[in-house]
């Protein structure tokens, strides 16, 4: 994603809140109804909530997740953790017969800063737990790569940064609609890496445009 796309997307938001407010004085328009989805980061809610459960208590938990604020994400940081905890199992990195269990360096990390050094116990996962219930999609436009210098690559660049995963820093993250965004998430908690842990699907049926709005291909 280049700085022309975000500021295209900035833009028609600004410009939707803007009408929607003008209209709204004048008791005229369509008023915004309750939330009934986010648009965060694909693959949080389907593989961090009550995704071993039953069809029906795992609908009913998607459904609250999407009915809830962002700013109200806390409320999901212990299932979330609980979550982590088992794609944790899946890769063992040490090879010391834990079943994988505490060797991830991005879910058991214990707070941004490097030197912190891993988490350990119960609360291991809650780090990152944090992170991924504040459920909004970032983009980095701060360094000297970044989404001005068109170095635009990786899913979730912004955030695995953050959390001390190296490589990734001239990289402005965000997504585009042909990024593998389940295997960055399923590797990033399994394995602590960016590749590596997949679904099997590799990439969309269609092919998207990077460069031209609205990006999404005809529908068939």
């Amino acid at each position: 994603m280049n700085t022309t796309k975000l500021l295209i997307l900035t833009t028609l938001s600004i410009s939707l809140f803007s009408c929607g407010q003008q209209r709204d004085s004048k008791n005229k328009g369509i008023q915004l109804g309750n939330q009934i989805d986010r648009m965060g980061r694909p693959a949080v809610n389907t593989a961090l909530n009550n995704t071993f459960t039953s069809d029906s208590t795992r609908g009913a938990a998607e459904d609250t997740y999407n009915t809830t604020s962002s700013s109200s994400g806390s409320d999901f940081i212990s299932v979330m953790a609980a979550h982590f905890a088992i794609y944790d199992s899946l890769v063992n990195e040490d090879s010391d017969g834990d079943l994988g269990c505490g060797d991830n360096a991005v879910s058991n990390r214990a707070s941004a800063t490097p030197g912190d050094g891993l988490a350990t116990g119960d609360s291991r996962y809650n780090f990152l737990a944090t992170v991924f219930s504040d459920d909004k999609l970032y983009i980095n436009a701060s360094t000297s790569g970044g989404s001005n210098a068109g170095e635009c690559g990786q899913y979730l660049a912004a955030e695995l940064t953050v959390i001390g995963v190296t490589g990734l820093e001239n990289d402005c993250g965000g997504r585009t609609p042909n990024y593998d965004v389940i295997e960055t998430t399923y590797s990033a908690v399994a394995a602590g890496a960016t590749t590596g842990v997949d679904d099997g699907i590799s990439a969309d049926a269609r092919t998207h445009s990077d460069t031209v709005f609205p990006f999404l291909a005809a529908p068939n």
